[in-house]
């Protein structure tokens, strides 16, 4: 199968963690390319996109609920969607958000260090 559209793990908990993660990222995706006027785009990425060369521990958490393209948030939420309930049913909700979040962080301070004098923004 090469794009997955279920999977057969029956979950456990209620997965309200994966759809409050999922209803972010939609919401900011939505504000992001729908309410932010063409003159402030940039400046808006600027300001809570992560950029490894001036790292603010703000961004690095702002970070991870933007996306860069309608194509990029189908992909990472149609995994999450998929997945995430699973997950979030085996590590329970608090371990599960806790788990997303590392991971977040994770993925910015590896950009931070392998390319620390970037002045690209970074979106998860």
């Amino acid at each position: 199968m090469f794009f997955p559209y279920k999977d057969d793990n029956p979950r456990i908990l209620f997965p309200f963690i994966t759809y409050g993660i999922i209803g972010l990222n939609i919401f900011v995706f939505v504000y992001q390319y729908f309410f932010i006027p063409n003159e402030l785009f940039e400046g808006f990425i600027k300001s809570y996109a992560l950029t490894p060369a001036s790292p603010r521990v703000f961004t690095i958490f702002s970070s991870m609920f933007m996306h860069g393209s309608l194509t990029h948030i189908i992909f990472n939420l149609w995994f999450l969607w998929i997945f995430g309930d699973n997950i979030e049913s085996v590590l329970g909700h608090k371990k599960y958000l806790l788990f997303y979040l590392l991971c977040g962080i994770g993925a910015g301070l590896s950009q931070i260090q392998i390319n620390p004098e970037s002045t690209i923004p970074m979106v998860c």
